[in-house]
């Protein structure tokens, strides 16, 4: 009979939940949801981030192959454009930069539209831009007669310079956190100044893959646990050792 009654028992602690299961598992899974909203937040940022240093690099490059043009056909003041194998004609500088999209080349003293068409001519295809706040999502701008500035509405504060005397493509400190660009005046190519494409792309996160690697496993370990109470761990011990 007492035998009878302790199955009873036993049989009678597997039904149903507690209420201390119940909001522990609510909270695990409260915990979960506020890190994967965090993660995927990190994701978004870092997605921006790629984006703005893969168009300041195809930038960069369109720059380089322009001037490498200009030396093509002469390397002299009287060069004022060159053609590019898609149609599109480049109005260079007297030191053979990118300027303009005019044939007859740049004076030495840029304004927002003429770094709205460096911008068109050099990138295929080209993202939207405009010379006016919220008018595309990339905006143009002057800092210095010599510069046409780049920055993106979905990354504030962030933009890359392109400074037209000396061909050097640049990005602001905030963009640039995770890799070293080139040095000052580093030549490697056929003299032309040129920042590391990839400077500023994020590392990739070691411990991204194990952080979110069990989400969803967890409540049910956690309720697991929770359900296997010590005085069942009494039980099964003291069955095993009966069985001996």
């Amino acid at each position: 009979m007492r035998r009878s009654v302790i199955q009873r028992g036993a049989s009678s602690e597997t039904n149903g939940f507690t209420l201390l299961e119940v909001v522990a598992v609510i909270a695990i899974i409260a915990m979960l949801g506020a890190i994967a909203l965090l993660r995927a937040g990190d994701l978004a940022t870092s997605a921006h981030a790629n984006a703005f240093e893969s168009t300041r690099g195809a930038f960069s490059a369109g720059v380089a192959l322009v001037h490498a043009g200009w030396i093509a056909n002469g390397a002299a003041v009287d060069v004022d454009a060159v053609a590019l194998e898609d149609g599109a004609t480049v109005g260079v500088n007297d030191a053979g930069w990118p300027e303009n999209a005019q044939p007859t080349g740049g004076d030495g003293v840029v304004t927002t539209t003429e770094c709205v068409e460096v911008w068109a001519a050099l990138l295929r295809p080209a993202p939207a831009i405009a010379s006016t706040v919220g008018g595309a999502p990339w905006l143009a701008s002057v800092p210095d007669p010599t510069t046409c500035r780049y920055a993106h509405a979905e990354t504030p504060g962030i933009h890359f310079d392109y400074v037209t005397t000396t061909g050097r493509v640049s990005a602001s400190a905030r963009a640039t956190p995770s890799r070293a660009a080139s040095p000052a005046g580093a030549t490697p190519i056929a003299g032309i100044p040129l920042d590391d494409p990839l400077a500023g792309v994020p590392a990739e996160d070691p411990t991204g893959a194990e952080a979110c690697g069990l989400v969803g496993i967890e409540p049910l370990l956690a309720l697991a646990l929770v359900r296997l109470r010590p005085r069942r761990f009494l039980r099964l011990f003291a069955v095993g050792s009966s069985g001996r």
